[in-house]
């Protein structure tokens, strides 16, 4: 069974907030993967170890920070490949875009089964 897992990166929790001119300044952020989107990977790799066939995750991220630590865990856990879809200008709290993007992405992929978190942990939504 081939399973897509999609995966929301996210500001880290410990990421410090700082609000310079009235806006949230997000250049000091540090990102990870949405933990809801953890425990998918993780049901997608049980699958996978039950059924055979490959998990692979997509990732929707900005163009220039950097996430790699963390989808290198995910390939730890036991995903089989990573697909980075870089978009400029990138916001998580745009699900209409976002869907399509992903929706574009999975096209191709045609998988048998597709995973995601209940929610993200940034904007509570997907």
């Amino acid at each position: 069974m081939d399973i897509t897992v999609l995966i929301k990166i996210v500001p880290d929790t410990e990421s410090r907030l700082e609000i310079r001119d009235g806006k949230l300044d997000e250049s000091g952020f540090k990102y990870m993967v949405n933990p809801y989107d953890e425990f998918a990977v993780e049901q997608a790799v049980q699958f996978k170890e039950a059924t055979g066939g490959k998990v692979t995750l997509v990732a929707l991220f900005s163009e220039t920070s950097s996430i790699d630590t963390d989808l290198r865990k995910m390939l730890a856990i036991g995903a089989d490949e990573v697909i980075v879809l870089r978009q400029p200008n990138y916001r998580g709290d745009r699900p209409a875009g976002n869907a399509t993007a992903l929706a574009e992405a999975l096209e191709p992929l045609q998988p048998d089964l597709v995973l995601c978190g209940v929610q993200g942990i940034d904007y509570y939504q997907c």
